[in-house]
């Protein structure tokens, strides 16, 4: 069956597509997991379902990457997403701490070598 078809048959006539003032295009959740089947469920190559339904090739493409990485467990959920985050935080807050800790340390070995060739 071919995309303009399926386009006619009132498939994916309800786009969503509301646009800002900025004249970005946003999708509705219903328009994304239908465009991203045609791809995957029906074999239709991305540039073609694309054409057909008035959008980009790479967000179909993006959109296609993303229900992969959902399907094979590759994305992280909220909690992991911010714990992440949060340890991320962390590991830099410890290497300014180290790298402070190194520089001090340096300092006083300055000091006190040059305070032992002093009384020497």
């Amino acid at each position: 069956m071919a995309l303009n078809t399926l386009i006619k048959d009132n498939i994916l006539t309800n786009r969503g597509v509301y646009e800002s003032k900025w004249q970005y295009k946003t999708y509705t959740k219903a328009f994304k997991e239908k465009a991203v089947a045609l791809v995957i469920e029906q074999g239709f190559a991305v540039p073609d379902a694309a054409q057909s339904l008035d959008t980009r090739a790479n967000l179909l493409y993006g959109l296609k990457q993303q229900f992969e990485d959902k399907q094979s467990g590759n994305v992280l959920s909220g909690d992991d997403r911010s714990e992440l985050i949060k340890l991320r935080k962390e590991n830099k807050q410890l290497r300014l701490e180290k790298e402070t800790f190194t520089i001090q340390l340096f300092i006083i070995m300055f000091v006190v070598l040059e305070l032992s060739l002093t009384y020497c």
